[in-house]
């Protein structure tokens, strides 16, 4: 399901990702564009974001198109990037 399928109970928690509560529980959606800022602001391919993350290529492929993900997986992602510090100026727009 996409976070389209999930109307009630939507709250934003930032400008790049909001949390909803769906009939199996907390999904989180992403801005796929700011995820591959922060990882081309890094020297990073989305393999390498997945790799670093844990994340199997199915999972990552699903969150990069706007689908609603684990709010674990949310979590990964943002670590991952968090881990690695992009040069100064760049790839904050993800809040890491």
């Amino acid at each position: 399901m996409t976070a389209a399928e999930y109307t009630s109970g939507e709250k934003s928690m930032s400008s790049n990702e909001s949390i909803v509560i769906g009939p199996g529980g907390m999904v989180v959606t992403l801005e796929p564009p700011l995820v591959i800022a922060a990882c081309a602001a890094r020297g990073w391919s989305l393999a390498e974001l997945g790799r670093r993350a844990g994340l199997s290529r199915p999972t990552l492929t699903q969150a990069l198109r706007g689908h609603a993900v684990r709010p674990r997986t949310a979590w990964k992602i943002k670590r991952a990037l968090a881990h690695a510090e992009a040069p100064v100026g760049l790839g904050n727009e993800f809040g890491v």
